[in-house]
Parts: structure tokens; C-alpha cells; sequence
């Protein structure tokens, strides 16, 4: 009985931690990606297509010509009408395509595939601990952990995940390392 106890205490602080760093990861993916969208937002808000990087001069004269060629409306150059268009109609679709709503989102697919490694362990660990118990303990057990797995610990990722977004939302950092520098505690509390 003290050889089994043990051994469950020390499933519950391997798996236990494995989470805990998985929550950590979700948090600090979701602050980087919130860091990401503000970085984006900010290029496309101020994109100029003649401050653009070329290989060639020539491209480039190619290039202007032919983007002048297909948006120049009205007497508009079409240089400043491609511009608007990226700090507007194009720089709208793609945050709406990236952030859906007030919550960043995680596929749950993608969080199970994170968790794959801890859910083997897991399940593995629980099949040799419970062998010499009754099958109805068994069941019990399994169903616990499939409910814990596939319900609880998702669900508690994707709030890191989204707790990390807000986190960096709010912190007005503009980049990952400035702001895990910055929020250290915060990350930890978050997770």
C-alpha cells in the first residue's frame, strides 16, 4: 500500500507539473500572439507600397506600374489607392480572420496535440498502477482521467491561452521578450 501511494503521489507531481508547464507555454503563446496582432495591426495601418523592399529597380518600376495600372480610380494615383486599401479593406479582413470576437482562440485539436505527450504518460502510468485492482477501479479511473484530459485541462489551457492575450494586450510591451521580462509574476499567476 506505501509502494502504491508513493507512486501515485509521484504520477500526480509528473503530471501535475506537465500541465503546469503546458498552461505557462498557452500563456506565453497567447501573449505572444496578441503581440503579434497589435505588430501587424501596426504595419498595415501605416504600410506605404514605395517604402517596400525590392531585388531590382526594374521589378520595382514593374511593379508600380502595374499596381498603378489596377487600382487608379477617379483620378487617384494608384499607389495611394493600393495604400489605403492595405490600411483599410485588407488590414480589416485580416484581424478579423485572426481574432475572432473578445477571446483569442487555440483549436482544441491543437491543444490536445500539445497535451499527446502528457496524455500517454498518463494513461500509460495509470494502466500499470491499476493492473492488480478491480476492473470496476479501473473503469472509474479511466473515465476520471478521460473527462480530466478531454474536458477540464483544455478548457483550463485555453483560459491561460486567453489570460496570456490579455495580459499582453494590456501591458502595451512590443515584443515577447520585453514583456515576459516585464510580467514574469503575472505569467506565473496566469497559468
Amino acid at each position: 500500500e506505501t509502494e502504491a501511494l508513493i507512486l501515485f503521489l509521484v504520477f500526480v507531481f509528473v503530471i501535475g507539473f506537465g500541465y503546469f508547464l503546458i498552461c505557462i507555454g498557452a500563456t506565453m503563446f497567447g501573449a505572444d500572439m496578441a503581440l503579434q496582432r497589435v505588430a501587424l495591426q501596426k504595419h498595415l495601418e501605416s504600410f506605404d507600397v514605395r517604402a517596400a523592399g525590392c531585388y531590382s529597380a526594374a521589378d520595382r518600376v514593374e511593379i508600380y506600374a502595374a499596381i498603378g495600372s489596377m487600382y487608379a480610380r477617379n483620378g487617384m494615383d494608384g499607389l495611394d489607392a493600393f495604400n489605403q486599401m492595405v490600411r483599410t479593406a485588407l488590414k480589416d479582413e485580416v484581424l478579423q480572420r485572426l481574432h475572432h470576437g473578445d477571446r483569442t482562440t487555440l483549436p482544441y485539436s491543437t491543444l490536445l496535440l500539445v497535451m499527446l505527450p502528457l496524455v500517454c504518460l498518463q494513461f500509460g502510468f495509470i494502466n500499470a498502477a491499476l493492473r492488480e485492482t478491480s476492473a470496476f477501479s479501473q473503469a472509474l479511473c479511466f473515465v476520471l482521467i478521460a473527462v480530466a484530459t478531454f474536458a477540464v485541462v483544455p478548457s483550463v489551457v485555453a483560459m491561460a491561452f486567453d489570460r496570456g492575450a490579455r495580459l499582453a494586450r494590456s501591458s502595451n510591451q512590443p515584443d515577447l521578450p520585453t514583456f515576459a521580462s516585464q510580467a514574469r509574476l503575472a505569467i506565473a499567476w496566469a497559468a
